[in-house]
């Protein structure tokens, strides 16, 4: 049985779902959703994981704005928002989940957790809930399906996943770089199974965040069924001056923590259409809004199967 605190901290870098909403209009003509002054709608971000350091299953609700606001009214989304009664259903039995609010934990703790969960400190001042299997009596296993219903407000929000099975990476191999000394790259191995299947990869340097560049999801359209081998590039920190004969290269010393996860086709297609959209924003973007498997809300209850690889480089 894990402990609050110990299941908390296993969070690890929840993302801050907000409805994808970005309106940049053409020069020449100006498109308006037909939901632009749609009520504030319920956002649900939950995930379950079956792996050996999978973290407890957890859920956050939140709640969207009308996207056109004047004056007074204008106001931003609710996240992290408490009061309602979640539970995962699996082969009929019902597993509550149990809400966790930041003011409730010790100062202490709930700083650590505001830092695990990606929120400045200054957070501290608000009450942020979110809801998780903290005596961890959801056992997560491959192929199987979960049910998400959720209580809020007087309505009822549901969701299913199908947690699919995992196909690990068979082996990664350091690189050097010739001319660059104290750089390295990284390829991995695997083969793909046929079928359709989604992977996602993110990586950690020296204990930072898990990151991608650009996308960290891909499909096995090009390469189903077949033995497949691809770059493990560094995140790069784009607050930073970037030298491009290093970027996306580690550093020798470097510990790299691969976070590899196959997820299920909704999931899938929730962060493609998230990091489409953040990759292709500027002043002649399209409005797109993230894909979503939430029925009486938007968002995501997404099912995966993980592992994470530790390559030290040298």
């Amino acid at each position: 049985m894990t402990s609050i605190p110990k299941a908390v901290s296993k969070i690890k870098n929840l993302s801050l779902l907000l409805i994808v909403v970005i309106f940049l209009g053409s020069c020449q003509e100006v498109f308006v959703p037909d939901y632009a002054d749609d009520p504030p709608t319920v956002v649900i971000e939950g995930y379950i994981q079956a792996g050996e350091d999978a973290i407890p299953p957890y859920v956050t609700i939140g709640k969207t704005y009308p996207l056109f606001q004047t004056g007074d009214e204008i106001q931003g989304p609710e996240l992290f928002l408490g009061g309602a009664f979640v539970t995962v259903i699996h082969n009929g039995q019902i597993y509550p989940l149990t809400e966790i609010c930041t003011a409730n934990l010790d100062p202490v703790l709930a700083e650590q957790t505001l830092d695990l969960i990606g929120l400045d400190s200054l957070f501290l001042e608000q009450d942020l809930c979110f809801y998780i299997d903290v005596n961890q009596s959801i056992v997560p296993s491959e192929g199987e399906s979960y049910d998400l219903r959720v209580v809020f407000e007087g309505e009822e929000i549901t969701a299913s996943t199908t947690i699919p099975t995992f196909v690990p990476i068979d082996s990664l191999k350091v690189l050097d770089q010739l001319g660059i000394p104290n750089f390295r790259s990284m390829n991995a191995f695997f083969t793909d199974p046929l079928g359709p299947n989604f992977y996602r990869l993110r990586v950690s340097v020296d204990g930072s965040p898990f990151a991608a560049d650009f996308s960290s999801v891909t499909d096995d359209v090009f390469f189903d069924g077949k033995a497949f081998d691809f770059p493990v590039p560094k995140p790069v920190d784009f607050t930073m001056e970037i030298d491009p004969n290093t970027a996306g290269l580690f550093e020798v010393s470097d510990t790299a923590r691969l976070e590899w996860q196959l997820l299920d086709e909704d999931h899938f297609d929730f962060w493609n259409t998230i990091e489409f959209a953040r990759a292709n924003q500027g002043p002649f973007a399209s409005y797109s809004r993230a894909k979503s498997n939430i029925e009486g809300g938007i968002g995501i209850w997404g099912g995966s199967a993980i592992k994470y690889y530790e390559v030290i480089i040298e």
